[in-house]
């Protein structure tokens, strides 16, 4: 049987019928009689409609494209649309409307943030609000705090979350969450709630900062949270004194048995401040085992803002990568300053500026002043090039300056052979090489380093220190120019010594 579209039943008895097969958008269901019908339509009017026992489901929901997708989510009264059809259905059928409810939140989560326009997930989570009983049920109250979960995530220097959900969120929790529910997303997503909180509890919107502060006000009397929040300033209402963001250590983080107290301020700016500019200490909180304080100084920070507190994981790791790309460029700088004339081009190719054809050694002249500079550090044998060594000085530079002078010669060699991969990096077209030539003094100086790392122990590299040196020292033109050889060697040096090597290497050319 074919129906057409856009048919008025109005006033029928159309009970104990299957019309799942058939295609009846548009139709009009007005006092009609749908007791135990099945029927999967998206757009109908069901005003007055029996719909005892009825099976109502969206058609196709999880399979539409962006265009139908879009235009079925807008919320206007005068359109034939998804939530029009859904406020036709009596609310005593809200049995009927939460399960349809529930499958256009899966049908949210399956197209992604990107897929549905943000106005009509806006309108979408307004509808839901609207209702008490959507969120009374427990499976669309989880949905839509994890819809919200993605709608709020924050991402390194991002806190300008768009308000009207900051707002549902609190009201989730703090309407429609149980009093365990509560106390479970305080404690057991305590990442999530101290995220809104850090957005919330200073919120431009008076209503947004009240239900925060309200519901921080709950999350201070946990048993659990109370011996920490001692010390918090209150005014005579017992309230916390929020007057200014920076006034005290108010903010209570809890993963297990371990605790964080710090103030607003630093939350925020380890939250949300740019690692790589902002004045961020990583040190500003007091951090307890149970209640047992420990000294920060003693304490693992890597571990504890990746493992424990992971809501800084994104941003503690900026901060430490900046870091340690400041200090190893200092450290090879430091190390250019021993190369005379062109420390300014060995520092700079380090740090991933591009090298000019000029700048590349090609000229015969250029090139004698390059080997008369490397001839200070490293003793050539003339004639024989495998005898190439580093200066004693030289090499006394080295370990000071990369901080390995104490260190046994295992630690040594793994640093020198991971110098040595450097600069035949150095040596190759990528830098300083060109066409199918490399200079010839760099790859004597990473000879120079590799040898001194074979010399302190000849296990690192075995049988491989002769294929590398071939390589190196060698006259076959077929092995001139070095990118191949850096290649092999980074490879080799992952496997052998990954920890020093990735280190120190500058982390474009990982």
């Amino acid at each position: 049987m074919r129906i057409k579209i856009n048919n008025n039943f109005s006033n029928s008895n159309i009970s104990d019928v299957d019309l799942r097969g058939i295609f009846l958008d548009g139709s009009k269901f007005i006092n009609s009689d749908l007791s135990g019908t099945k029927i999967h339509i998206n757009d109908a009017d069901f005003s007055n409609a029996k719909l005892d026992g009825a099976e109502i489901k969206f058609k196709n929901i999880k399979y539409m494209d962006k265009v139908f997708v879009n235009e079925k989510l807008i919320d206007d009264p005068d359109k034939k649309k998804i939530f029009n059809t859904l406020r036709s259905i009596d609310d005593k059928y809200s049995d009927i409307k939460i399960d349809l409810v529930k499958q256009l939140i899966s049908a949210v989560h399956c197209w992604g943030n990107n897929y549905v326009n943000l106005q009509h997930i806006d309108s979408f989570l307004d509808y839901i609000f609207s209702k008490e009983y959507y969120l009374e049920d427990k499976e669309t109250r989880n949905s839509v705090k994890s819809l919200l979960d993605r709608l709020t995530l924050t991402r390194n220097s991002e806190k300008n979350i768009k308000q009207n959900y900051v707002s549902l969120y609190l009201d989730l929790i703090s309407r429609f969450f149980n009093v365990q529910e509560e106390n479970d997303f305080m404690l057991g997503d305590n990442g999530n709630f101290i995220k809104l909180m850090a957005i919330s509890l200073y919120h431009d919107d008076i209503n947004i900062r009240e239900k925060s502060r309200d519901l921080y006000d709950k999350y201070l009397k946990l048993e659990k949270v109370k011996p920490f929040s001692e010390g918090i300033k209150v005014g005579n209402d017992e309230r916390v004194d929020w007057d200014s963001e920076g006034a005290g250590n108010n903010i209570i983080l809890i993963n297990k048995d371990k605790t964080m107290v710090t103030s607003y301020k630093e939350l925020n700016k380890m939250l949300f401040a740019d690692p790589t500019k902002a004045d961020i200490q990583w040190n500003l909180f007091s951090l307890y085992i149970k209640e047992d304080e420990q000294a920060i100084n003693r304490t693992n920070l890597y571990n504890l803002f990746n493992k424990d507190f992971k809501i800084f994981k994104d941003n503690y790791n900026v901060f430490e990568d900046s870091c340690h790309i400041l200090i190893l460029n200092d450290k090879f700088n430091k190390l250019a300053s021993n190369f005379g004339g062109y420390a300014e081009e060995f520092y700079s190719a380090f740090i991933d500026n591009p090298i000019k054809v000029e700048d590349r050694f090609a000229d015969d002249k250029e090139y004698k002043k390059l080997y008369k500079v490397f001839e200070e550090l490293i003793d050539i044998q003339k004639g024989n090039a495998a005898m190439v060594s580093l200066k004693e000085q030289h090499y006394q530079q080295i370990c000071e300056i990369f901080g390995f002078k104490n260190s046994n010669d295992q630690v040594k060699s793994k640093y020198l052979l991971s110098l040595a991969i450097i600069f035949v990096k150095y040596a190759s077209n990528d830098v300083f090489g060109l066409g199918n030539k490399s200079p010839q003094i760099l790859k004597l100086y990473a000879y120079a380093l590799m040898s001194k790392a074979n010399e302190l122990i000849s296990k690192l590299m075995g049988y491989d220190y002769y294929d590398f040196m071939s390589d190196l020292v060698g006259e076959g033109k077929e092995t001139t120019e070095t990118t191949g050889l850096f290649f092999r060697m980074r490879a080799y040096g992952e496997i052998h010594c990954g920890s020093i090597l990735n280190k120190i290497i500058p982390p474009q050319w990982k």
